[in-house]
């Protein structure tokens, strides 16, 4: 699994370990899931079994708004951040891409958010459950090599 992007309060090097600890969470049978290792990912080398994620920011509909009360860094002191995050994953086996899904979270400015936790999940189940991936492999999540480097 490899994941690309940022969140907020997460450092670049936390996000694909958060993402595959995440996805092995989900409860998705007998899949497992692990980060491709900095060096590979890097280098380009991607595993024929792998799922993609790319995160990014969605702009704010309050940017150009002239408000009249608290200042925005008022409010982001009292309610906080919250960030929306478009999220794209996509599904290869054997190096053949297979399908993608997409989601949006809104998260805040800490690590581990419970609403980005919980799309992942969803979305993890969505890729590992699509009548593609179960004509893939015997409808219980054995792939060919069951083990899906992130």
């Amino acid at each position: 699994m490899n994941a690309t992007g940022s969140i907020p309060g997460m450092k670049a090097n936390e996000l694909a370990p958060f993402v595959a600890a995440t996805m092995n969470a989900a409860k998705t049978g007998r899949w497992r899931f692990e980060p491709v290792p900095e060096d590979e990912a890097a280098s380009g080398d991607r595993p024929p079994n792998r799922i993609e994620w790319s995160f990014s920011f969605n702009p704010g509909a309050s940017g150009a708004v002239r408000t009249f009360g608290f200042s925005q860094a008022q409010i982001e002191r009292l309610v906080g951040v919250h960030r929306f995050v478009s999220i794209e994953v996509r599904l290869f086996l054997d190096g053949q891409y297979q399908t993608e899904s997409f989601g949006q979270a809104t998260v805040t400015n800490k690590a581990h958010d419970p609403h980005l936790t919980a799309e992942v999940e969803q979305l993890t189940r969505s890729l590992t459950d699509s009548q593609t991936v179960r004509s893939q492999t015997d409808g219980r999540g054995d792939a060919k090599e069951p083990k899906i480097p992130s």
